[in-house]
């Protein structure tokens, strides 16, 4: 049976010099190999088949045979690592966090402990309702799910 150990073995050299990585691996019963790369820029169809080519070159078909996918990461799923925020500044997001709050805004930072979010805020003032809006820091270890927010 196939390894994950070893196709991220052979994978992370390669993948660093596209500054690209694994956000998922999996490897049923088998042999179907499904691989999600994310990058510190957005993934190319292309880079998705210059790696399945490369992974396809190192595995022996007539050893083990074995059905390969490789994709980029779902736009409905949440992020899984600190490494994905950067790129989707100025995007709107849905962060779910360990404490069960929700928050909606705009990621304006992302560094390597934590996230920033313009979010809206409706407050009272002189018997008026104004929408304030406020910078929150949330730091990675309290994110649950965070999701970018698709604009349609």
């Amino acid at each position: 049976m196939l390894s994950e150990n070893i196709i991220q073995e052979q994978l992370s050299d390669y993948l660093e010099t596209k500054r690209l990585f694994i956000v998922d691996l999996k490897i049923s019963a088998h042999n179907q190999i499904e691989l999600t790369i994310d990058g510190d820029d957005y993934v190319s169809i292309e880079s998705c088949v210059e790696i399945s080519r490369f992974i396809e070159s190192r595995l022996d078909r007539s050893i083990e045979d074995f059905s390969l996918v490789v994709s980029s990461p779902d736009a409905t799923k949440s992020l899984k690592f600190a490494r994905q925020y950067p790129k989707h500044i100025g995007k709107d997001f849905l962060i779910h966090t360990n404490n069960d709050k929700e928050y909606k805004g705009k990621l304006v930072n992302a560094d390597d402990t934590k996230i920033t979010l313009l979010i809206k805020t409706k407050e009272k003032q002189n018997n008026k309702k104004k929408i304030i809006e406020q910078e929150l820091h949330i730091p990675f270890s309290d994110i649950k799910k965070a999701k970018v927010l698709l604009p349609f």
